[in-house]
């Protein structure tokens, strides 16, 4: 796990937090690719705070890394989320956010799901119309009763892993049931899939 920052006030915080945890001051970084790649880990959980020199691009090349990303934040704001998300990253949060919430937002992105802030979920489902493909909507009445179930559960923000021990099948079968869920919908991933749902009557 490592944590990509250029503001040393935070690493107590966040090596109390996670005692694994390996810093990466941002300055340390160069910018030719085999060097630039060869500082992360690979298929793990990176951390990198929001505003620090080429911060998108550090989210490109972690998660091209095949590594979950987790973008950090001291205030949450929609277009930063916006430019994280399209970068790469799986998670939005304060930087000083409290431990409990720091360990469970990297469990919710280590099982395949998506954490975001609560300002900024109330934001997208406020504006999820304008996010949301304008063709004809489908109704759920179109998935089966399994693909129904992994809809509904994904939508409440549990992660394939969650899914899969409620239901009692494998991560395989759920990611199997979402990808029906999602053609079928007309939905391009999770969050699309959680909007339409919160933004039904």
């Amino acid at each position: 796990m490592q944590l990509i920052t250029e503001h040393a006030f935070t690493t107590d915080l966040w090596q109390n937090t996670f005692p694994e945890l390996s810093v990466i001051m941002a300055e340390e970084l160069i910018t030719e690719s085999q060097l630039f790649n060869s500082r992360f880990e690979r298929d793990t959980i990176i951390w990198i705070i929001c505003g620090i020199p080429n911060w998108q691009t550090l989210i490109k090349q972690a998660s091209a890394n095949h590594s979950k990303v987790i973008a950090l934040t001291r205030y949450p704001k929609i277009e930063e989320f916006k430019q994280a998300f399209a970068a790469g990253a799986s998670g939005y949060l304060e930087a000083l956010a409290t431990p409990e919430t720091l360990k469970l937002a990297m469990q919710t992105v280590k099982s395949g799901g998506v954490w975001l802030p609560s300002p900024i979920v109330n934001q997208l489902i406020a504006t999820g119309a304008n996010l949301i493909p304008q063709q004809k909507e489908p109704d759920l009445s179109a998935l089966t009763a399994k693909e129904k179930e992994v809809a509904l559960a994904v939508a409440t923000g549990e992660s394939n892993r969650e899914v899969a021990l409620k239901m009692k099948i494998s991560e395989r079968t759920v990611k199997s049931h979402l990808t029906q869920v999602f053609n079928k919908l007309n939905l391009r991933d999770r969050m699309h899939l959680m909007l339409y749902i919160k933004g039904k009557p």
